[in-house]
Order: C-alpha cells, then structure tokens, then sequence
C-alpha cells in the first residue's frame, strides 16, 4: 500500500465527514438521532473526539476518524481511518454492548456479502461509494437500527461462534505447520 501524504489524508477525511453528514442524515431525520464527528484520539485511558478543522496530521501515524449518532442510550458509529484505510460501523444498542453491523446484518438473516471488504479506502471516490453502501444498507434493514435484545443475542452468538472456528482453524493451521519441525 502506498504512503498518504497529508494533503491525501486532508481529502479522505474531508470526504468521510462530507459523506457521512449527507449519506447518513436520515438517522437524524427520521430517527431522531443527534451526530457529532472528529479524530479520535486517547488521553488517561480515555477516548476524545476532537473535531476536525484541517488539522495538519502525521503521515506516518495512521488516523482515526468517526461519525457517531446518538440517541438516548443507544448509538451507532461510522469509523475510519487506521494503518489500513478501513471503514467499520458499529452498533450500541445499550451503553455496553457494541455489535458490528455484518454480525447485525447476518443475525436478520440477511446477505453480508456487500459488506464484506471496506479496508484499503485510500482514494475518495471509493470511500463515497462504500459509505452510500453502508448507509443503504442500514436503510434496508431498519431493525439493526434499533435491535432488540432477540436480535442483539443473536448478534453476538453468531460474531463468537466465528470468533471461535477463526481461532480453531488458526490453531490447527500452526499445529499441522509445526509436525514437520524438529527440535
């Protein structure tokens, strides 16, 4: 993957925030969720979000971007950034529960396969065309939105059980790899 300068970097989070605001409006409109957004950063093991006005970035430090939409005790958050370019949405259906919107998605029995790749967003145009996909998929499926604790179980039991056969296959995979080595 090639290096992002900071102009690079000022465009991608200039259009995540641009998109966001505009691609995820109906959670406000029609929801009645309120949204705020900025770089995220860590202070004392806390998590601050500053807002971001051009602010001139490290090239060498990856960013953290998020667009967060809150509503009572529930939220849902847009994040981009990291080493990766990667984009993620979350789910909080309560104040301690965090579901990824795949997990989501797959507990309604839905199709996770549009949703599948968003990492290695380094050029603007691909990032708009992967937020407009997260947020018509969001609007397809309203009742991750808001899931219920049904839902939200079901969620979470299909995001360990993956969990669990990825670090089965791991641990086969290193100990088939290790029977040819000898001490």
């Amino acid at each position: 993957m090639t290096q992002i300068n900071h102009a690079d970097s000022h465009r991608l989070l200039t259009q995540f925030f641009q998109e966001c605001e505009s691609q995820f409006r109906f959670l406000e409109e029609q929801y009645g969720y309120l949204y705020f957004s900025g770089l995220v950063g860590h202070k004392n093991h806390c998590r601050i979000v500053t807002p971001y006005k051009n602010i001139t970035l490290d090239p060498d430090k990856p960013f953290h971007a998020v667009t967060r939409y809150e509503r009572g005790q529930q939220a849902i958050e847009v994040l981009y950034g990291d080493k990766n370019y990667g984009l993620d949405v979350f789910v909080y259906p309560d104040c301690v529960k965090r579901l990824g919107l795949n997990d989501l998605i797959a507990a309604t029995k839905g199709h996770t396969s549009s949703l599948q790749n968003f990492s290695a967003l380094d050029q603007p145009n691909d990032l708009s065309h992967a937020l407009k996909s997260l947020a018509e998929t969001m609007r397809d499926h309203p009742t991750i939105l808001s899931p219920s604790a049904d839902l939200s179980n079901r969620a979470a039991d299909l995001r360990d059980t993956l969990l669990e056969q990825t670090i089965r296959a791991h641990h086969e995979k290193n100990s088939n790899s290790n029977h040819g080595i000898i001490s």
